[in-house]
């Protein structure tokens, strides 16, 4: 194991602000340890199957967070290692996500499960600084220590899975760890191993510092089978993840509440006007996704965005919050999709896990599974031959 002094380089601090070097050779071996991975099961795809590309995604740690998303073919890991080291070294922040997603995918938008061509694995998002250390101990592939107390646990597959299997034992997953709603996410990116934890200015004011990340590297690089998981993680009410807000269903409008409840905007803890918009545009996107399917439901989703404007009493303005709600269109791109409340949301230490934990336990659990698709067919064909 690699001590997390061993990346930090020349650190210190200059004119208030934290110096944290980025350790170039912890990425490139991340990086070509997960491009090992992705290429191995890209090879398992049926005969024709684009592999699809992997996404690396740059946030800038100010308080709007702006995101570029950079894609690249699974083989061309020095380019993408490239572009994580200059991001790194402009004091941003630099993350993968766990699958591949279709080429013809552009712009911004990090995309949906719908564009996932295949995922190589899940992560377990233990977050000890918000109060949520993994529950279970279970056999991690790849450890990266995200801060000194937080750790992203990769677990990654022996085949390529589709989303809605991948999704299936993510929903398992974060149910058994008791983890941060990331956990077995398949559209969230996780961080880069070397590359710094850069905090944005809201929680430089809470103390937060500017910290090395580093990896862990097993000597055996676990591949776990999805039977495997399956056995060891517990049953629950399989549900579609809330992040992609297309499949939002009317009970999702008590977990938007519950995020939107946990971010103070009442005097004398009013929000920013950036935080205003951000959490107006995520809340109107999964409106205009929901009035499709239950038009009481998106009723009640602006209902929660108009309260919640209201307890900010010295800078609500009824005419303003209802020009800016109408003229959103939310069908532009994805940015600011319903994830943008739960990461803000967590920020206060709220936690999906926490809000589904008491639905898992007051009710029987009945095992029900995701349809075995095309991929998962074919895979398991080919291992019965």
């Amino acid at each position: 194991m690699k001590n997390i002094q061993d990346n930090i380089g020349n650190s210190g601090a200059t004119n208030g602000i934290d110096i944290v070097n980025c350790n170039p050779a912890a990425v490139r071996e991340f990086l070509q340890i997960i491009r090992g991975h992705a290429a191995k099961l890209a090879a398992k795809l049926p005969p024709g199957i684009y592999p699809g590309n992997l996404q690396l995604v740059v946030i800038t740690p100010n308080e709007t967070e702006d995101v570029a998303v950079h894609r690249f073919q699974i083989g061309d890991v020095e380019s993408m290692a490239e572009v994580a080291i200059a991001a790194a070294a402009s004091r941003q922040n630099v993350y993968l996500e766990t699958r591949t997603v279709r080429r013809e995918l552009g712009g911004r938008a990090r995309g949906g499960k719908d564009d996932t061509i295949f995922c190589f694995g899940l992560v377990v998002d233990s977050d000890d600084d918000h109060g949520f250390p993994s529950a279970i101990t279970i056999d991690a592939s790849i450890v990266v220590a995200s801060s000194t107390r937080n750790k992203h646990l990769w677990i990654l597959f022996d085949r390529p899975l589709n989303a809605k299997n991948a999704d299936e034992i993510g929903q398992r997953l974060r149910a058994a760890t008791k983890t941060e709603i990331t956990t077995g996410c398949i559209t969230t990116p996780f961080r880069v191993a070397g590359t710094p934890n850069y905090p944005k200015p809201s929680k430089v004011k809470r103390g937060r510092v500017t910290v090395p990340t580093y990896l862990e590297t097993p000597s055996i690089l676990k591949e776990w089978k999805p039977d495997e998981l399956r056995e060891l993680l517990p049953e629950v009410a399989i549900k579609s993840v809330p992040i992609d807000a297309s499949e939002l269903f009317e009970t999702d409008v008590a977990l938007i509440a519950s995020a939107l409840t946990a971010i103070p905007n009442a005097p004398p803890y009013e929000q920013e006007w950036d935080v205003w918009f951000k959490l107006t545009c995520a809340l109107n996107w999964a409106a205009h996704q929901l009035d499709a399917k239950n038009q009481q439901a998106a009723a009640k989703v602006r209902e929660l965005s108009d309260a919640w404007s209201r307890q900010a009493v010295h800078k609500f303005n009824w005419r303003k919050q209802t020009k800016t709600w109408n003229s959103l269109k939310p069908t532009r791109d994805k940015i600011t999709a319903i994830e943008t409340l739960y990461w803000i949301a967590r920020d206060y230490k709220w936690s999906e896990s926490r809000f589904y934990q008491a639905k898992w336990e007051a009710r029987e659990n009945e095992p029900r599974y995701w349809d075995t698709s095309w991929l998962d067919e074919e895979i398991e064909a080919e291992a019965h031959q």
